[in-house]
């Protein structure tokens, strides 16, 4: 099974990263709420794509959910 992690982006910057897509959803809609006039993205990357998007591999990094092998 491939490993994917689910990014929150918010304005442009990432705002939180999961593991579990429903998890990732249920945040994406607790900050829409805090912040109504923000403009949210939520998607998704494996953990191959991951190795083409340096800013999410370090967001991911920093919370634990990537290792430098």
């Amino acid at each position: 099974m491939v490993q994917r992690f689910y990014f929150i982006e918010e304005n442009e910057e990432i705002a939180g990263v999961y593991m579990d897509r429903e998890i990732a959803r249920e945040e994406a809609v607790y900050l829409k709420e805090d912040h109504p006039l923000d403009h949210f993205k939520l998607y998704s990357l494996t953990m191959a794509e991951l190795e083409n998007y340096p800013d999410e591999f370090d967001f991911a990094e920093d919370a634990g959910l990537v290792q430098h092998i």
